[in-house]
């Protein structure tokens, strides 16, 4: 519990933006709520929050030797064993971001009752995992069962909105740049594994990083320049 509780601490940059998107997004769309493009600007909040929280992914999980090194300082060195766990909780934690921002088709048809049952499903969902996972797998059983749970919920509000509350969220985009996150993750993971040394790696994460921001400036420049301009104005 002591190297879990350790390493799920590590992906407490994930959570930290994700309750800063909270406090701010949900009184902006409820006063969006009575515009006649509000789920056109839904849709793009919900972009821009994945292409963000994608980029925390990558900051935690591209230099785990880095924090590997911060933590194994001390005598107790075991801590690290559990390393392998926090890419696994910080994407989870990137689902419940992105269930967290799902959220309004509930709030705004008054069908809060669908969301209590989604989060009980949820809850479900994570004993059963937790109880069949842990005994075989450990803590990393309980992580995977956490990445269960967020995904599932995710998904379920998605699905769910869609029909109470239809909202044109680009979710193939929104997959493509998670998508290209994890990949990139890999991508390193496999070097991690070839033994390159410690610098190299933190050189190809940054590599990785800069990959990452540079496709989405690519792909989103028409909106970030948009963007750039109203506040210039």
């Amino acid at each position: 519990m002591g190297i879990f509780g350790a390493n799920y601490k590590l992906a407490v940059l994930v959570t930290i933006c994700i309750n800063a998107f909270r406090m701010g997004a949900e009184p902006f769309f409820f006063n969006q709520s009575g515009r006649q493009d509000a789920q056109q600007t839904y849709a793009r909040v919900m972009k821009f929050f994945a292409m963000f929280m994608g980029a925390v992914f990558l900051a935690v999980s591209l230099f785990l030797d880095l924090w590997i090194w911060l933590i194994t300082r001390g005598p107790d060195k075991r801590y690290a064993e559990g390393m392998h766990i926090v890419p696994i909780i910080a994407m989870a934690s990137v689902f419940l971001g992105i269930y967290y921002n799902l959220t309004i088709w509930y709030k705004l048809t008054n069908r809060n009752l669908m969301g209590a049952w989604i989060t009980l499903g949820g809850a479900v969902i994570t004993v059963i995992l937790n109880v069949w996972w842990i005994p075989q797998f450990s803590y990393t059983g309980s992580s995977w069962a956490t990445f269960v749970c967020y995904g599932l919920m995710m998904t379920v509000s998605y699905l769910l909105g869609q029909k109470y509350y239809p909202v044109p969220y680009e979710a193939p985009r929104i997959l493509g740049y998670l998508g290209l996150a994890g990949a990139i993750f890999a991508a390193q993971h496999y070097l991690r594994s070839q033994d390159i040394g410690f610098w190299p790696l933190q050189i190809a994460g940054v590599a990785g990083m800069g990959v990452y921001l540079a496709v989405i400036a690519w792909s989103e420049r028409k909106d970030i320049a948009r963007l750039l301009s109203r506040k210039a104005g």
